[in-house]
């Protein structure tokens, strides 16, 4: 967590620095053009950079395989005695390319312990899931941090995920 919340600063100074040259740019211009392409390029190198905060591979109880971006995929992991959490998808964007809306299909069971399965947009956790359960939900992507997170206590169970 801490390394999103340093990360966030750090992009939102980058972000007012670009606002700031953007509209220099567009006076000079006197036409939107030269904004939308500073706009565009910092929102490219904020998807380049957004996987980064994404639990790695290696690190990870389960499998995942990501899908046209950090966003979508598929995971499923056997969980034993973990506590922690796992920032399975998502990433940090203004606009992202595959829009801004995500289903995000899940089975979590719950055999010992605790977990919970939630949406972290901008530091606000959103539940989707803390128990046994099964079902769909359905996410409309804001400006910045946005990522799907597994945390357990002592949890032992299982998680298949699908995010499109």
């Amino acid at each position: 967590m801490r390394r999103i919340k340093r990360g966030t600063a750090i992009l939102l100074l980058g972000v007012c620095l670009l606002l700031a040259a953007g509209c220099t740019a567009v006076v000079r211009d006197g036409a939107n053009t030269a904004k939308e392409k500073i706009l565009n390029g910092f929102n490219e190198f904020l998807q380049s950079v957004s996987p980064y905060a994404l639990t790695r591979d290696s690190k990870l109880v389960g499998e995942r395989e990501l899908g046209e971006d950090s966003y979508t995929g598929h995971y499923t992991a056997d969980y034993r005695d973990f506590s922690g959490e796992e920032i399975l998808f998502g990433g940090t964007s203004l606009r992202r390319g595959g829009g801004q809306s995500l289903t995000v299909a899940y089975t979590l069971e719950v055999t010992a312990g605790s977990a919970s399965l939630y949406w972290l947009e901008k530091g606000t956790r959103h539940p989707i899931a803390a128990d046994t359960e099964t079902g769909t939900y359905a996410i409309t992507l804001s400006e910045g941090d946005n990522y799907i997170v597994l945390a357990g206590k002592s949890f032992s169970g299982n998680l298949s995920i699908t995010a499109a």
